[in-house]
């Protein structure tokens, strides 16, 4: 196992009124529920008003380097991974590039 993957991935999770309108306290519990089940090795870290309201919840990791929105917090929890990974999804979660953040 190589250095790199012992590291934790930190998330940042917007809780701010218009993500927690969207469910942003329920994506970070069931985000826990799965992390601790599949042993990916996350931080979600609650953050305060990442400033991109509206659409859904914001996702924020300095791995992707982008904004992810996540529109449905009960969505299949490996494609939240995946997103905030820089990988490509096909669902409900938006990538956001910094430069239109």
């Amino acid at each position: 196992m190589n250095a790199q993957s012992k590291r934790f991935l930190p998330i940042r999770v917007c809780t701010g009124a218009g993500c927690k309108a969207w469910g942003s306290e329920d994506l970070i519990q069931g985000l826990k529920e799965h992390t601790s089940q599949t042993h990916e090795r996350v931080m979600l870290i609650p953050t305060k008003c990442l400033n991109n309201c509206g659409g859904g919840v914001t996702l924020k990791t300095a791995l992707a380097k982008k904004l992810i929105k996540v529109r449905n917090p009960g969505e299949p929890w490996e494609e939240v991974i995946e997103a905030v990974q820089g990988k490509e999804t096909n669902g409900s979660c938006e990538t956001i590039k910094a430069s239109e953040v």
